[in-house]
């Protein structure tokens, strides 16, 4: 779908995995409506996200952020991104 405004993109689909108990959901925006579908994913999508259903909940719940998780993720694999 196109905005209104400036004609932007507004639709998007994202793989959500969660490896600590093996499931799986494809998550799509389109025609101003979240979906998703237990059990698949894209071959396509615009983003993957693998995070643990735990580290997940804690998210959820707001006692973790989602950008603490990613800034210790990047920390660990890349040590040019630690200044």
């Amino acid at each position: 779908m196109w905005s209104p405004v400036g004609g932007q993109r507004r639709e998007f689909t994202i793989n959500l995995i969660t490896p600590d108990n093996g499931e799986k959901f494809l998550v799509e925006f389109s025609s101003q409506t979240l979906t998703n579908i237990q059990g698949f994913l894209s071959e396509d999508p615009d983003l993957t996200i693998t995070i643990n259903r735990t580290d997940l909940e804690s998210v959820m719940i707001g006692t973790k952020t989602l950008m603490g998780d990613l800034s210790a993720l990047v920390f660990l694999v890349s040590p040019a991104f630690r200044d």
